[in-house]
């Protein structure tokens, strides 16, 4: 029987989070089929592709097949740069590989949103050698484009559909023995390179590097390492580099400290409650809601404002109460890097919506993502993180109006916004099911003390009960919260400071020639930058920290002290001069 198979294909939508090694090796490893070997990668990171084409040098010199790899990527092989994760998925559907690697966030989700591929392999450490050998995938699959049309040769032939690979890193080790040997028979080393790149002979991905034991007992004993939950496995945890330099500017922290006046209150309130830690504190925080119900205003009281350890414990409560197995967020990205992460820790699938050009979201558009998701949570931000982009009142009333379950608007950074922006607790009467966090991590000046809070119906915060642990906030979180409260006037004063030093350093850094996103936050995006990653090395060489985060491209900097803000200035006309002078010479 005939099948629509001809020469072999791969396609990898990756994005900055890759691994430029694992690309190279799956290219190489597809590309040792034979020299008419069709191998894709598609980015919307101009330097993850530089990076893989560093990496792929060493590996196509040491193949056991060069000439054959050679040929197949100098043919029918290309790397694609896109505008976004969305043109990556529509220029693979108009390709229909036969293979298609995902290795970007939220990887599964996006397998989901495929429509055209012989089979889908998801994250990491899902090479296809994995699915040659050992997943299950099926080994006879369309190429040519007939993905679009058909499947797989077997007895299902005449019904449609995709094979999905998705591996833990623990799995793909607890395999590779087997694909060691298969692949050594058929001669495919790059295949077996492909797996071994991920996880090296003797190393347990879950635990770090440890030797493989012989003998029967450790046949007999589990695998070494924690039985991490196999859709965690493999994972980053999140984290902003905590690096000693002079000059800090990558997690939006007020620059200037708590005034003495406050130090000092603080210092006696701790102190005071410190002679009672033999007791628990106040499980419900009355006192300390009541004051952050009369910061707020809006005529909230005690019963609509809840405290956490920081606005991620409340978002994190939020969606163990409101999503979880069966259920799903959906977010707009490039957004908050913790809504997906703590959605995907409580079992919430993570929908990803998208942006406009100018990062802000059209009111329409993102009416037509709520309908067709039918989400049990939406996340709005406003001022957005990393864009700085406020949000209009208009979408969000637009959003209420729509959405089937929660809508969350993620307020921290919302004392930094312009006069006249608005906020989302004006529409707290109209909306039972709005909710809106803020922190007190920002413009409070206590990021060292986690605290963070929402306002919502007090029937939303009766069901957060269910899910906070007892006594979660210490007595000493909670006095030091009131303090800052009772001083909110003065710790204020910072943010005219620092809006104007926002709008002149996005003002400076359109006058040199790049982009600056417009922001009510206290920090910036700006770039574009062909290579983000060496201006981020060359200012970090230079003792200015900033964040790597948004889209491919672009830079974030917090907004700091006059001082340190010439310092970021003065880096960065470095960074840029002896850029340009290497593109001269």
């Amino acid at each position: 029987m005939d099948a629509e198979a001809g020469p072999t294909e791969i396609a990898i939508i990756a994005d900055r989070t890759a691994d430029p090694r694992f690309l190279a090796a799956d290219l190489v490893a597809q590309a040792e089929h034979g020299p008419l070997a069709a191998c894709l990668l598609i980015t919307a990171d101009p330097a993850l592709a530089k990076r893989t084409e560093a990496e792929l040098r060493p590996q196509v010199a040491s193949a056991r097949h060069r000439d054959t790899v050679q040929a197949a990527l100098a043919g029918q092989s290309a790397c694609v740069l896109v505008d976004d994760i969305e043109a990556a998925l529509a220029v693979s559907d108009a390709w229909a590989p036969e293979h298609l690697e995902i290795q970007a966030q939220d990887a599964a989700g996006l397998a989901m949103r495929v429509r055209n591929a012989g089979a889908v392999f998801v994250g990491p450490y899902a090479p296809v050698s994995l699915g040659d050998y050992l997943a299950g995938s099926n080994h006879v699959l369309p190429t040519g484009g007939t993905a679009r049309h058909t499947a797989g040769l077997s007895v299902l032939a005449f019904m449609r559909g995709i094979h999905m690979v998705e591996c833990s890193g623990a799995a793909l080790a607890a395999a590779a023995p087997h694909i060691d040997a298969l692949g050594a028979a058929e001669d495919l080393a790059a295949h077996v390179a492909a797996v071994r790149i991920r996880v090296p002979h003797g190393q347990d991905v879950t635990s770090g590097a440890r030797p493989a034991t012989a003998g029967a007992d450790a046949q007999q004993r589990p695998a070494a390492g924690p039985p991490i939950r196999p859709d965690l496995a493999g994972r980053a945890p999140y984290g902003a580099p905590q690096l000693d330099v002079p000059v800090r500017l990558n997690t939006n922290e007020n620059p200037y400290p708590p005034p003495p006046a406050l130090v000092q209150e603080i210092t006696h309130a701790v102190t005071a409650a410190a002679g009672a830690l033999n007791r628990y504190p106040d499980r419900d925080a009355l006192s300390l809601r009541g004051d952050l119900a009369a910061y707020l205003g809006h005529g909230l009281t005690a019963r609509q404002v809840w405290p956490a350890n920081g606005s991620n414990e409340i978002i994190q409560q939020l969606l163990q109460v409101f999503g979880g197995a069966g259920r799903a967020a959906l977010g707009f990205e490039p957004s908050y890097a913790m809504h997906p992460l703590i959605a995907r820790a409580t079992g919430t699938r993570w929908i990803r919506g998208a942006r406009e050009a100018d990062f802000g979201l059209d009111a329409d558009r993102t009416v037509r993502a709520v309908r067709e998701h039918q989400p049990d949570l939406v996340f709005l931000t406003s001022p957005n993180n990393p864009t700085g982009t406020a949000l209009p009142l208009a979408v969000i009333e637009a959003v209420c109006e729509t959405a089937p379950g929660m809508v969350v608007v993620d307020e921290a950074y919302a004392e930094f916004a312009r006069e006249g922006a608005g906020t989302a607790l004006a529409l707290l009467p109209r909306y039972p099911r709005l909710v809106v966090t803020r922190t007190m991590s920002k413009a409070f000046a206590l990021a060292g003390a986690r605290v963070g809070y929402l306002a919502a119906d007090p029937a939303v915060i009766d069901a957060l009960l269910l899910v906070r642990l007892p006594y979660h906030l210490s007595a000493q979180t909670q006095v030091t919260a009131r303090a800052a409260l009772a001083h909110s006037a003065e710790l204020l004063a910072t943010v005219a400071h620092l809006r104007a030093e926002r709008d002149s350093l996005v003002g400076w850094l359109r006058g040199t020639g790049l982009a600056a996103a417009d922001s009510d936050a206290n920090f910036v995006l700006f770039g574009e930058f062909g290579d983000s990653h060496t201006v981020w090395q060359g200012l970090l060489d230079r003792g200015v920290l900033v964040r790597e985060t948004g889209p491919p491209g672009w830079l974030r900097v917090s907004i700091g002290t006059p001082a340190e803000m010439a310092a970021f200035r003065a880096a960065l006309t470095d960074v840029l001069a002896n850029a340009q002078g290497g593109a001269d010479r």
